[in-house]
């Protein structure tokens, strides 16, 4: 059995404006967050899902060169304040 590890970077944060892009010592937080998933020996794969090109584009600069990392673009995600997904 595979294990898919999800990151949720939504863009529209009503408390801290673009805190997932925010730099902690010298990376942004998303970073701290891609990096743990990736040495995790319990995920296989791992996914950013984000409504933000700019995040996707900093978070691909944490990936090593071997590993895949998927970007899913939450169009319906765009402008709503509070989105809840069912559960899969």
């Amino acid at each position: 059995m595979n294990t898919l590890g999800v990151i949720t970077a939504r863009s529209g944060s009503k408390g801290i404006k673009d805190k997932n892009i925010r730099e902690l010592a010298g990376k942004p937080l998303i970073a701290y967050t891609i990096e743990s998933a990736l040495q995790c020996r319990h995920i296989d794969e791992v996914m950013v899902s984000t409504d933000s090109a700019l995040y996707a584009g900093m978070a691909r600069e944490y990936v090593d060169i071997d590993t895949e990392l998927d970007f899913e673009y939450a169009e319906y995600m765009i402008g709503k304040a509070d989105c809840h997904m069912p559960n899969f």
